[in-house]
């Protein structure tokens, strides 16, 4: 736009130095230049002149105004450009920040769930060795009361083994006292037999 702005202006200076040359030079003398005064005085030359120059210009200003509106609607179309580039950028800076939001939410789940987990784990790891220490002492109580039965059976079967041996042994020395006593007397009855019959 600016070379068709310089080429106008290239053509308004040599149309002026065309008829400004035009002005001075005669064709009908011989090629020859006439004065000053003469050439002055050709309106018609000035007024073509002064005609080419206004279109020349009304030209200029026509392609000033198209270059203006080419460069609104260039800067209009940078500046759209430019705000698009900048709701694209917030909106990718907006989705990474919640991608790392929800990240960080996921994150934070799973270290709650791990220390749900830990937690159940340790409470169930208590409570399993707690009900085996409540079965190891009653196993331990079982095997205690069994053995104090089994003691407390044969002590008593001891005891009565004990008593019987002493009333047998009781009764045998009663009885070995009874034959020994009827032995006397009938060795008392004999010896008196024998005494008599002497």
């Amino acid at each position: 736009m600016r070379t068709l702005m310089i080429l106008a202006l290239c053509m308004v200076v040599a149309t002026a130095i065309r008829h400004k040359r035009q002005a001075y030079y005669d064709p009908n003398i011989n090629y020859k230049y006439t004065t000053k005064n003469n050439l002055e005085t050709s309106t018609g030359d000035i007024f073509g002149a002064i005609m080419k120059l206004l279109i020349t210009s009304c030209f200029i200003v026509v392609l000033t105004i198209i270059e203006e509106s080419a460069s609104s609607e260039k800067l209009s179309r940078e500046k759209r450009q430019y705000n698009n580039n900048n709701n694209q950028a917030d909106q990718q800076q907006q989705y990474q920040q919640q991608q790392q939001y929800q990240q960080q939410q996921s994150d934070y789940q799973q270290q709650q769930n791990d220390y749900q987990q830990q937690q159940q784990n340790q409470y169930t790891e208590q409570q399993q060795r707690y009900n085996q220490e409540e079965l190891d002492y009653e196993q331990d109580m079982q095997n205690t009361e069994l053995k104090y039965q089994q003691d407390l059976q044969n002590t008593e079967q001891k005891y009565d083994q004990d008593m019987q041996n002493v009333e047998q042994k009781y009764q045998q020395d009663v009885q070995h006292r009874q034959q020994d006593r009827q032995q006397q007397i009938s060795d008392e009855q004999s010896q008196a037999a024998n005494n008599n019959n002497m």
